[in-house]
């Protein structure tokens, strides 16, 4: 039991330091484009080091395979120069269980990042979108009612409801659109059970008009065959302005995809956004052998610059093997399940069989 965990604190040790490394280098690297970006005055520097701490917590997350992957490096290469691993073979510990609390240790690493960093680093990355790009004159929502649009007008601004939409947001059914003066106070009330988004303008047919401010609205209701509305906003924009599923707490992700696709849209990328957060722990136990595999022996053969060049190549290959993955999921020519768990599975099943063959076969 100490040994296990002598081991496990050795492994967050290392996972620690590499991390503090890894984040400092995306860090630096995030500050020196944002000055590049708003200049080397005071008040820019501060702006830049205000959105690069805002930004570094989903970097980190992005790069946590990474991380684990040099820290199992780093703590294979420590252990095996020290003969720690002989030692512990020696008393009867295969080198499988010795690294079992380790994997235990990367499995909870990967729970905790996706049930308590990612949501803190989500926070905090939308926190720097908005200093980003400041004040939006268009924003994107999605509700149980449907999704809402907001958008500047000739005479103040607009808000649109609708409940549905087909044909990836052309099309838009039971609409309800809010025209509001330069004040802020409602002018006008449109609902169209069909609507159509061009690329420059809204064409609402059968659209039913309130004047608002009128003593009766009903009573001096009317209906028009078409309504065109000029707008900037296009059915690209529409998919754009919903928030990315990276953004999205693992929780909301089923629910925050049911509502999209009752909105009439793909929810794809979130379905495959939470099959990969739920795969995250498998992906990060496969990165910890793959470290582990190429470096516990050759370390003490000598052969280390080529086992790390091994352990490196494997792990960045899987890093991006599981991207390309993912991708296919999202696009829909692969089911979401086996994009997100089989490059992991894979990886890890035939890293433990190197690793069974190096080391105890």
């Amino acid at each position: 039991m100490k040994l296990s965990l002598y081991f496990a604190r050795r492994f967050l040790s290392s996972f620690i330091r590499v991390a503090l490394v890894v984040a400092a280098l995306l860090f630096l690297g995030d500050l020196l484009e944002n000055i590049s970006r708003y200049g080397t005055d005071p008040q820019a520097l501060g702006r830049a080091f205000q959105m690069a701490g805002l930004n570094i917590a989903s970097m980190v997350s992005e790069a946590l395979a990474l991380i684990v992957m040099l820290a199992s490096i780093a703590f294979s290469v420590s252990m095996a120069r020290s003969n720690e691993f002989i030692v512990a073979r020696a008393v009867g510990q295969s080198a499988l269980r010795s690294l079992l609390p380790v994997a235990v240790c990367t499995i909870a690493i990967g729970v905790i990042s996706v049930v308590a960093f990612d949501p803190i680093a989500n926070t905090l990355k939308e926190q720097r979108d908005r200093m980003k790009s400041g004040q939006s004159t268009q924003t994107v929502t999605i509700a149980d009612t449907g999704f809402w649009l907001r958008q500047k007008s000739d005479i103040g601004h607009m808000i649109v409801q609708a409940d549905a939409a087909s044909d990836n947001g052309k099309v838009l059914r039971n609409l309800t659109l809010l025209q509001f003066d330069a004040e802020g106070i409602a002018q006008n009330r449109y609902f169209s059970p069909l609507a159509f988004l061009n690329s420059d303008e809204l064409v609402l047919t059968e659209a039913k008009r309130w004047r608002i401010n009128d003593d009766n609205p009903q009573a001096t209701a009317g209906t028009l065959s078409v309504r065109r509305f000029a707008t900037s906003i296009t059915p690209d924009q529409i998919l754009a302005g919903f928030p990315q599923p990276e953004t999205i707490a693992i929780w909301s992700l089923p629910r925050f995809a049911r509502e999209f696709e009752e909105a009439g849209f793909s929810a794809l990328k979130y379905r495959a956004q939470f099959q990969v957060s739920l795969a995250r722990p498998l992906m990060l136990l496969a990165m910890l052998i793959i470290g582990a595999v190429f470096t516990l022996k050759n370390a003490r053969m000598g052969n280390l610059g080529l086992a790390m060049f091994y352990a490196l190549a494997f792990g960045f290959g899987l890093y991006f093997l599981q991207n390309f993955s993912n991708t296919l999921g999202e696009a829909g020519q692969v089911p979401v399940i086996i994009s997100a768990w089989f490059p992991s599975l894979a990886a890890c099943l035939v890293a433990l069989a190197f690793l069974l063959h190096f080391e105890d076969g």
